[in-house]
């Protein structure tokens, strides 16, 4: 899940803070460190986490 929101932000997030969204998210879905997390888990917590994954970049 790191890599793919580091695929989402690239460099205009460091690792701590996509860390830190990342654990906020799970938090949020009722999740903790000692916790497995299915496909169908996976869809549901970023299908309804309300955080928004657009990324702009800019062109020159």
């Amino acid at each position: 899940m790191l890599e793919v929101l580091k695929d989402l932000s690239g460099s205009y997030m460091s690792d701590e803070q996509r860390e830190e969204v990342l654990g906020q998210v799970l938090k949020e879905a009722g999740y903790s460190k000692d916790c497995y997390l299915t496909l169908d888990d996976f869809t549901k917590v970023l299908g309804h986490s309300g955080v928004k994954m657009d990324v702009e970049v800019p062109v020159d």
